[in-house]
């Protein structure tokens, strides 16, 4: 997380060309690590374990 705080505060624009990531920009990023930390209910149901990941 510190490493995504640090590219956000050095160009909040940044976007990365690789076209082989999902995940374009520093805040998808760390939204996406954020969300995976949450406990929910919704994380005990089976069928979440397909959802697809970026």
């Amino acid at each position: 997380m510190e490493q995504i705080n640090r590219v956000i505060a050095l160009d909040k624009n940044f976007k990365s060309d690789d076209a082989n990531l999902q995940i374009k920009t520093p805040v998808e990023l760390k939204n996406e690590f954020e969300e995976g930390l949450k406990v929910t209910a919704s994380d005990f149901n089976p069928l979440k374990v397909l959802r697809e990941r970026k």
